[in-house]
Formats: C-alpha cells, sequence, structure tokens
C-alpha cells in the first residue's frame, strides 16, 4: 500500500530556515510512520506572503533544496517541495517532486491556464517505478 504524509501548517514568511527544519522534522515523523511521500502546502519554503519579490524567492540550485534532498535519502521518504522559485522574470509557484532516493524527479511551476495555452504546454507527468 503507497502511504501518504500531509503536512498541515503554516509557513513562517521570510523564515525559510525554520520552515526548512519543520519539514526536516515532518519527513523525520512521516518516515517512522512508514509514509512513502510527503506533501507540503503550497510555497512552504519561502512562505505565501503576496506579493512576492523576485528577491525573496529561491534557486533552484539552492542549497536548502539540495538539504530535503539529502534527508530524503536519508529517511527514505519521498517528498514534494514547495516554494516560490526564480522564474526568467519574475517568481513562480513550484512545487519539487523528489523521491526517496533524493533525487528530483521533476519540478512543476504554476501557470495561469491562459498563459499555458498561449505558450503550447501540455500536461507533464512522472512515473513512481518505485511505488508500483
Amino acid at each position: 500500500m503507497f502511504k501518504v504524509a500531509i503536512l498541515q501548517k503554516r509557513s513562517i514568511n521570510e523564515q525559510i530556515d525554520k520552515n526548512i527544519e519543520t519539514i526536516i522534522m515532518a519527513m523525520e515523523e512521516a518516515s517512522e510512520k512508514h509514509a512513502d511521500i510527503l506533501l507540503l502546502p503550497e510555497c512552504f519554503i519561502t512562505g505565501y506572503d503576496l506579493p512576492m519579490s523576485y528577491e525573496k524567492s529561491i534557486a533552484d540550485n539552492d542549497i536548502r533544496i539540495a538539504q530535503i534532498c539529502e534527508n530524503a535519502k536519508k529517511y527514505k521518504i519521498g517528498v514534494v517541495l514547495t516554494a516560490f522559485t526564480k522564474g526568467s522574470k519574475q517568481p513562480q509557484n513550484s512545487a519539487f517532486v523528489i523521491n526517496k532516493s533524493g533525487n528530483i524527479l521533476m519540478k512543476y511551476s504554476k501557470a495561469q491556464m491562459k498563459e499555458m495555452l498561449n505558450q503550447g504546454k501540455n500536461l507533464r507527468c512522472v512515473i513512481l517505478k518505485e511505488y508500483n
């Protein structure tokens, strides 16, 4: 059986390191309860403080994302990690799917439907073979 853990908690705006600590503690607890993956609320790393400035968003190669990947491997739990990330011109609402081995399987950034249709974007999926 595939077991999903869900963190239902408000993050602290502009307190990225404290939010990372919360995520790691939740990963450890979820792992102890034999969950396969942990889902986080929207934009949990950065907080959902609108409007979000480009300076307050994080880069895809931010060391704290790597820290979550390391802990996914350590606790053998997948995680859907969420944050405002640096887009090409403005922040974007993003989710990273990280597997139990600590690898980022995909990054998805939310877009308005009108933008998606104008850009010709398609639905993106990731197959979690390790969960079959």
